[in-house]
Parts: structure tokens; C-alpha cells; sequence
């Protein structure tokens, strides 16, 4: 969503926020899983050839204010098919309730699902 502030820039607001100290680590998707409606899968990449991390931050409320809490309750890796796979888990360097850190290969691309708690 878009919207001018007072100084008539454009902000940008978005559920999920992305930091990376080198800004070469961008989100490529988000979608709901097929199966579970309170899960997401979202995809990041690092495009410039250089490991880092980064971190993504969960801002539920700036798109809907009715809802009390949402937290993240559980991230894995999985493979290109969101199936979970074991060995690809150290990209996950931790996550708590509304953050999650990850470390990426050079040209690396990570797909995460994301188990929701969601609290009206």
C-alpha cells in the first residue's frame, strides 16, 4: 500500500519488512500454503554474489487493525517444492514471535514456510 505523508513522498507500508546491512537480499514472494490458510511461504534471494543476513519483520497491524495478535509460531526452510527439508535449515538463524533472522549463500534463494498464530 501506498501512501503520501506530509512531505508529499511516498511510504510504503507492507506486512512483512525486510532489513539486510548490504540491501542485497530482497523478498521474491508471499503467498498463503494450499493446505493451511495460516501459513505463509515466502521466498528471499541475495542478488550481488555476497553471503549476508538479514532480517524479516512482521507489521500485521498496519493491514488489519481488528486483529489483537499476530505471532510468528513456527519457521523451517524448505526445498523449491515447500517440502521441509533438514539439511537446508542452516539458512534459519533464529526467529521469535515477530522476527526472523536468516543468513544467505551468495545467489542463494530461501523458501520459508511460516505457522501463524493468529488471536482476534
Amino acid at each position: 500500500m501506498n501512501l503520501k505523508n506530509p512531505d508529499n513522498k511516498i511510504k510504503v507500508l507492507s506486512f512483512i519488512e525486510i532489513e539486510s546491512q548490504r540491501k542485497n537480499i530482497f523478498i521474491d514472494s508471499i503467498k498463503l500454503e494450499e493446505n493451511n490458510l495460516e501459513d505463509l511461504i515466502i521466498r528471499v534471494h541475495e542478488n550481488t554474489g555476497e553471503e549476508g543476513n538479514c532480517k524479516l519483520k512482521h507489521n500485521f497491524r498496519c493491514i488489519e487493525s481488528s486483529l489483537r495478535s499476530v505471532e510468528f509460531a513456527d519457521v523451517y526452510v524448505t526445498n523449491i517444492l515447500e517440502k521441509r527439508e533438514n539439511e537446508l535449515q542452516n539458512s534459519l538463524l533464529a526467529f521469535d514471535r515477530e522476527t526472523i533472522s536468516l543468513h544467505l549463500k551468495p545467489f542463494q534463494i530461501v523458501t520459508l514456510r511460516i505457522a501463524l498464530n493468529i488471536t482476534n
